[in-house]
């Protein structure tokens, strides 16, 4: 773990100083975000215009399809991020990888960006969704449907990069439900998303462990230790 700690460390630090990131990403992140509230807007106005009066109903059953979908797709990416390329690699190198890697480096740094940095990548990535839902006919309900289902896909990205920013924080900083779902999740096993992690719940612990010691009562600190030691393979891995 500190021999993959120090390579992220080193990868990362190398991109920063070679100052590949400053201006162009800066950039493209602004660029995403301006580009996601036009298309955000314009999609929800022509939902809105599809649906009338029964646009609340469309929305029910498209939001929480909607965030599972960017769940699903938000955990292939961190997968394929963390497998594949470097943060050196062209074009989406530094807009997608080395913030995956970078976290792993450093889990607090992400509290340390402004709005652009930490939702820039995240809207970039939305924006095909949103492209899509822009132009699909909705004179039919399949293509109702499929149009809220695309749009609120896209806007989860931003709420679920938000929520990840929040559990970093102090408790003071972050709000009331993201604090009891970070309870919920230690009534049982600590995990996280398992189609994310192959361990989850040590990837859990080891990214998330400054913030719930310092704000939880960790009292079962010790059993999450035997698990982890209990886990390592016969080369201590």
């Amino acid at each position: 773990m500190a021999c993959l700690r120090g390579r992220l460390l080193q990868e990362y630090r190398a991109l920063q100083e070679s100052g590949r990131r400053v201006e162009l990403q800066r950039f493209l992140e602004l660029a995403a975000i301006a580009a996601f509230a036009v298309l955000s807007a314009w999609s929800v106005w022509r939902l809105l215009q599809a649906t009338q009066p029964s646009f609340a109903l469309v929305v029910l059953l498209a939001l929480p399809a909607g965030w599972l979908a960017c769940d699903l797709l938000s955990g292939l990416a961190h997968w394929a991020f963390d497998t594949f390329g470097s943060a050196a690699t062209p074009v989406i190198g530094p807009s997608f990888i080395r913030p995956f890697r970078a976290h792993h480096a450093d889990p607090e740094a992400m509290t340390r960006h402004d709005f652009v940095e930490t939702h820039g990548a995240s809207c970039l990535a939305a924006l095909p969704l949103l492209a899509m839902a822009s132009v699909l006919p909705l004179d039919t309900r399949p293509g109702i449907l499929g149009h809220a289902l695309l749009l609120f896909t896209a806007l989860g990205a931003l709420a679920t990069n938000q929520c990840h920013k929040w559990a970093h924080m102090p408790e003071a900083d972050t709000p009331g439900l993201v604090r009891w779902a970070q309870r919920a999740n230690m009534v049982s096993v600590l995990t996280d998303c398992p189609h994310r992690e192959k361990l989850g719940w040590i990837e859990q612990y080891h990214l998330n462990g400054p913030a719930i010691r310092y704000e939880f009562d960790m009292a079962r600190i010790n059993d999450i230790a035997r698990s982890i030691r209990a886990s390592r393979d016969a080369d201590n891995r």
